[in-house]
């Protein structure tokens, strides 16, 4: 061109408004605010379809403001400056081009009378017409109004075009819960109530929602509670267990705390106050926990015959294991109540090794040797759905590979129960279906029941009556 236009002050939205409206037509202007799939585009008009090439705007920045894209003859190789960086045309595609403008843009034949000076003159070449392209483009570009209502225009379109009716979300259905009736509670001195509950965090329980411990603890009035993963390490364990002595100035608290990292694991144990084991009978099977009894106030005050533990043991004696504060140890007269956190496979399942292969036999070795003392309760939260009709998505396909519902977790869990111990929840509702302890917070889960059995308490088999409680 003789003089080449340069384009210096076009923003982003304005230069694909005008591409969109068919307003820059001149086959030597690159497409420089296309997007970033860099496919041909046409544009028709008229008797003619032009074919534009897209190039990467990793080479070419389209932002407003920045550098400039000057536009050369196609008689020479094309070139776009932009940052010091140059693209070029090929050869072939320089000599394609100008043979298809050339057929394009031939000149009109003249009348005999004017000579071939006048008409070359008169008529103008492919050259000027291209330069006077570019020059109304330049000054489309300049013309606020009229470039606003294009642009108004266009989005109308693209936003026609790309909008796509929404599916309505169907509805999630609530996974009714089986019934599961439990035996009236008796009295204090007649039986021995545990209760797990894996908290979360304790500063959260405790500082934010005290009523809801305090409000649930006078619902149940349990002998022993087991809160786990606390979270806490033991520099912190003074001022929550101050809190604690207000909300429940009748239960004892024992803590142990992970030291391997903070904000970790972590379970408290919470044993009602009274005389000591020698105030309740010594108890030597369940039966007399679920015999039925006249039932009683929960709120009622803790009495002398409240039993307590005789000793309080913290771990299981293994130091790999007890450095995450998973395992409390209460030895009653008659029995040993253990409760734990048991390891989760995390994600991924990075340690799944370790929880199968020595977590799980380390505390069926440390249980047995209770067992060969007294009787064994095991509660807490074994982050393990043992049973499909634990798992409200067993045949999702991501279930196998999942913390809490592997088959090596799952098959670990059963060699405990083969080892003498009975699962109590199945024990009395065998085919109990969608009763879970655990749901996804994230997914909202809890409010439809999706959720997992994670949470259990085992017995040894000698404690339990030979057949089902009655409802």
């Amino acid at each position: 061109l003789n003089q080449t236009p340069v384009v210096s002050s076009v923003s982003k939205v304005q230069a694909k408004t005008l591409f969109l409206s068919n307003q820059l037509q001149t086959k030597n202007v690159y497409q420089v605010f296309a997007s970033k799939l860099f496919k041909p585009c046409s544009f028709a008009k008229a008797d003619r379809t032009s074919t534009y090439r897209q190039y990467p705007l990793r080479n070419i920045k389209a932002s407003a403001g920045r550098g400039r894209r000057e536009f050369s003859d196609l008689d020479k190789s094309e070139k776009v400056v932009k940052g010091g960086r140059r693209m070029r045309r090929t050869r072939d595609e320089d000599q394609e081009v100008t043979e298809k403008d050339g057929a394009s843009n031939e000149v009109k034949s003249t009348p005999k009378s004017k000579t071939k000076k006048d008409s070359e003159s008169a008529s103008p070449g492919p050259v000027e017409k291209r330069a006077k392209k570019a020059s109304s483009a330049v000054s489309e570009v300049e013309k606020p109004p009229e470039a606003e209502s294009s642009k108004e225009g266009s989005e109308q379109k693209l936003e026609a075009a790309s909008a796509k009716p929404a599916k309505p979300k169907p509805a999630r259905s609530v996974l009714e819960r089986a019934p599961t009736p439990r035996a009236e509670h008796p009295p204090p001195g007649r039986r021995f109530l545990a209760i797990s509950w894996n908290i979360v965090t304790i500063r959260s329980l405790v500082n934010k929602q005290p009523g809801v411990l305090t409000k649930f603890m006078e619902t149940y009035n349990p002998d022993v509670i087991c809160l786990q993963e606390h979270k806490l390490q033991e520099k912190d364990v003074a001022p929550i267990e101050a809190e604690l002595a207000k909300l429940l100035p009748h239960y004892t608290p024992h803590w142990t705390c992970s030291l391997e990292k903070k904000g970790y694991s972590g379970i408290v144990v919470l044993v009602r106050k009274g005389v000591g084991g020698t105030g309740a009978p010594a108890q030597a099977t369940l039966d007399a926990f679920l015999k039925k009894s006249p039932k009683v106030e929960s709120k009622q005050a803790p009495s002398e015959t409240s039993i307590v533990p005789e000793k309080v043991t913290k771990g299981m004696g293994v130091q790999e294991h007890d450095q995450e504060g998973r395992l409390i140890t209460l030895e009653y007269p008659a029995f040993f109540m253990v409760f734990t956190y048991v390891p989760n496979a995390g994600e991924g399942l990075k340690r799944l090794d370790y929880r199968v292969e020595k977590w799980d036999m380390a505390l069926k070795s440390y249980l047995k040797e209770l067992e060969a003392k007294k009787p064994v309760l095991l509660g807490g939260d074994l982050n393990v759905a043992h049973l499909d009709r634990d798992i409200w998505n067993v045949e999702a396909k991501h279930i196998s590979k999942s913390a809490g519902t592997s088959p090596q977790e799952r098959a670990s869990f059963g060699t405990l129960l083969e080892s003498g111990f009975v699962d109590t929840f199945r024990h009395f509702h065998p085919e109990a279906e969608h009763c879970y302890s655990y749901w996804s917070v994230r997914a909202g889960n809890r409010s439809i029941n999706r959720g997992l059995r994670l949470d259990y308490f085992l017995a040894s088999s000698c404690l339990l009556p030979s057949a089902p409680a009655p409802a």
